[in-house]
């Protein structure tokens, strides 16, 4: 997890030894650079780990095409979905008929460079065929270097918030 966001300082540093550094002559500053590029991955690729695992927030890592590539076990819950199933879905479908030509506008707006993120509610299809409110935050990202791109979708269902916004009110209410 996290090649997508680590890979373009790799990039770099592959560039820098396309570009002629001599590996005799430069090895003893550039092997720090590397080992530190290593490193850097590594505690990288932990934090998001941890980050995606324990998020009570749904993430998904979605393709420009709408695959999902990563889910966290938060957007395994909302969508009743194992990750492997859902790595073999497109967003598509499990997004409400109704819904899909909304967002795919938005998403087009995103893909166009038009916009960098967009904010909607939409029902998702559960594997029993009921449907289930949620808000949806999606941003694009684009590795310069090595052209990845992608999107980054948080999912909050609204059947759960609907519960604590209930809840507050009660408490609060006096």
């Amino acid at each position: 997890m996290g090649d997508y966001f680590i890979s373009d300082h790799l990039a770099a540093l592959q560039e820098m030894v396309g570009s002629g550094h001599s590996a005799t002559a430069d090895s003893e500053s550039f092997l720090p650079q590397i080992i530190y590029a290593a490193e850097r991955r590594s505690e990288f690729r932990a934090r998001w780990s941890e980050a995606l695992k324990y998020s009570p927030i749904a993430i998904c890592i979605v393709d420009f095409d709408g695959w999902f590539l990563e889910v966290n076990p938060a957007a395994c819950d909302l969508f009743q979905r194992p990750e492997q199933e859902l790595q073999q879905l497109r967003w598509q479908d499990i997004t409400h008929p109704d819904d899909i030509d909304g967002d795919d506008q938005k998403v087009d707006k995103i893909i166009s460079g038009d916009v960098e993120s967009y904010r909607m509610i939409k029902r998702y299809i559960m594997p029993d065929g009921s449907y289930k409110p949620a808000f949806l935050s999606v941003s694009a990202c684009r590795a310069q270097r090595t052209g990845k791109r992608y999107f980054i979708s948080q999912i909050i269902d609204l059947d759960w918030f609907g519960e604590i916004v209930d809840r507050a009110r009660t408490r609060y209410a006096s």
